[in-house]
């Protein structure tokens, strides 16, 4: 996450902290997700553009054909395997809402970026390991429920 962002965040609950009888920093298991989210991405852009893809794949943008590419090479083990590794992530955001009311989180790592940016290559110096992994935190969700820990 980016520094700005973290900063950002502790500063929020520091200042909402005393609203809550208890703020907790927590760190979930969340599995595969990264992985699980290209499955069902991917399977996402088969299903919206295979008769777009199949007409003329030329009329499709770049990422769109690089996402529909990837979704037709998986195969039914895969999905399988997501959907099971969705259903284990879910199992656990389960069991955390008996202990907990409300989850703090940010949405994503870092501030606004020009619009002619189509997405982030890296973050805080590292290479990201695709086009859409700045959104991480929006499908992994790491969560934040206290000032707590430098990620």
């Amino acid at each position: 996450m980016g520094a700005e962002i973290r900063q950002a965040m502790r500063e929020k609950i520091a200042a909402m902290s005393h609203l809550f009888a208890r703020c907790d920093h927590i760190v979930i298991d969340m599995g595969e997700a990264d992985r699980c989210f290209d499955v069902v991405r991917a399977q996402g852009f088969v299903a919206r553009y295979q008769a777009q893809y199949e007409q003329d794949p030329s009329l499709l943008g770049p990422n769109i054909r690089a996402n529909y590419e990837i979704g037709a090479k998986m195969t039914l083990s895969d999905a399988a395997w997501a959907a099971g590794e969705q259903t284990r992530i879910f199992r656990r955001f389960q069991a955390l809402y008996r202990d907990y009311d409300l989850i703090l989180s940010p949405t994503v790592p870092v501030t606004p970026f020009p619009w002619t940016q189509l997405y982030l290559e890296e973050l805080e110096g590292a290479r990201l390991r695709n086009y859409y992994h700045w959104l991480a935190l929006t499908y992994d969700c790491l969560l934040y429920t206290s000032d707590a820990a430098d990620e």
